[in-house]
């Protein structure tokens, strides 16, 4: 693939994202142009994040395992590794 097609493909493939990934997708790219060793995250991050914090000191965990088969049936179209 030369520069201007993978340019294409990228637009194409960004152009049917979901909102919610459009905006992970920003962040990762930006923070990979922009050269930062930080990630921002994001408003919703941030919550998630707080809310795991508080189940966990509650005792509420879960495996790695429970929670991909989980996230996976909710957003099927995410790839998770």
């Amino acid at each position: 693939m030369n520069t201007a097609e993978i340019k294409l493909e990228l637009f194409r493939k960004i152009d049917r994202l979901r909102s919610e990934e459009l905006e992970i997708v920003y962040n990762n790219i930006s923070s990979f142009i922009n050269d930062s060793t930080k990630y921002k995250l994001s408003d919703d991050e941030r919550n998630g994040i707080d809310i795991a914090l508080e189940e966990s000191a509650k005792g509420n965990v879960f495996s790695s395992e429970s929670v991909v088969a989980e996230a996976k049936q909710k957003y099927p179209g995410f790839k998770f590794e």
